[in-house]
């Protein structure tokens, strides 16, 4: 922008529809903290990519005199430019539903090779936040009463993945083949009610990440499966066997006593 010498106001920039009609969003700036002859930057709030994908953009100067230029008087110079965040790829289009691939999804089970103990769902939230870029590396783990595993500090390669077997609501199997020990990572929600077994034999089952589960598996071909079967549940289903056990016993009794008893005898 460049500005008179009487130039005093505010310069408005507008993003508007393709036809100029509708105004989408809008920034203003005074022209007091305008630098002269420099590039100044507009910031707009976001707004749903339904609303179009071509967009008119409109520059206005209100102000009691003087002018404000935009662009450079300088041939072969840039003028303008316009940065907004490039969309990941479109996988699915129906009308204005639109579905994004997102190339740094992870796995639903994948293996890193190092944990770090935290103490608490706060903890691992801050280090999760402070190790966005290094999460295929290292697993946050909260004890919550297991024993600590091995922390380990082995290179896993990229190339291990878990094979899923079967996927049910309440149990799911993994393989996998390890040529080093490390964590294995199922990007499901922690629940108490979970139990793990490598091979069949139960392990420990951490809550990683604040809301993931992982297990501590060792080197070598594994077969790994995680069932769902809580407390609550369990003691619910006792607690009705045991009410329908006394409702069959109190049946039992009273069709007893019934035919014990002596039909009674007509007297003439």
């Amino acid at each position: 922008l460049q500005l008179s010498d009487s130039a005093e106001g505010t310069v408005i920039v507008r993003i508007l529809s393709e036809d100029g009609v509708y105004e989408f969003a809008h920034a203003e700036i005074e022209t007091a903290v305008i630098e002269d002859s420099d590039w100044n930057s507009f910031f707009f709030e976001p707004f749903p990519s339904t609303w179009g994908r071509t967009f008119r953009f409109r520059v206005e100067f209100a102000g009691d005199g003087g002018e404000v230029q935009v662009g450079t008087s300088q041939e072969n110079e840039v003028a303008h430019a316009a940065y907004y965040l490039p969309r990941p790829e479109l996988a699915f289009e129906d009308g204005t539903t639109r579905i994004y691939l997102n190339d740094g999804y992870f796995s639903r089970a994948f293996i890193v090779p190092q944990a770090q103990i935290v103490a608490n769902e706060e903890e691992a939230l801050t280090a999760v936040a402070n190790n966005q870029d290094r999460l295929r590396e290292i697993v946050f783990l909260e004890l919550e009463g297991q024993p600590m595993p091995p922390l380990l500090q082995t290179a896993v390669s990229p190339d291990t993945q878990v094979i899923v077997k079967s996927y049910e609501i309440n149990q799911i199997e993994l393989a996998v083949d390890l040529d080093e020990p490390g964590f294995l990572v199922l990007s499901d929600t922690y629940y108490s009610g979970w139990k793990a077994r490598i091979d069949g034999a139960e392990t420990p089952l951490y809550r990683a990440n604040s809301l993931l589960r992982a297990i501590y598996v060792p080197a070598g071909s594994h077969t790994i499966t995680f069932s769902f079967m809580p407390l609550d549940f369990v003691a619910g289903g006792i607690i009705s066997l045991t009410t329908l056990a006394f409702c069959l016993l109190g049946l039992l009794l009273a069709l007893r006593m019934k035919r014990a008893t002596p039909a009674p005898i007509d007297a003439k």
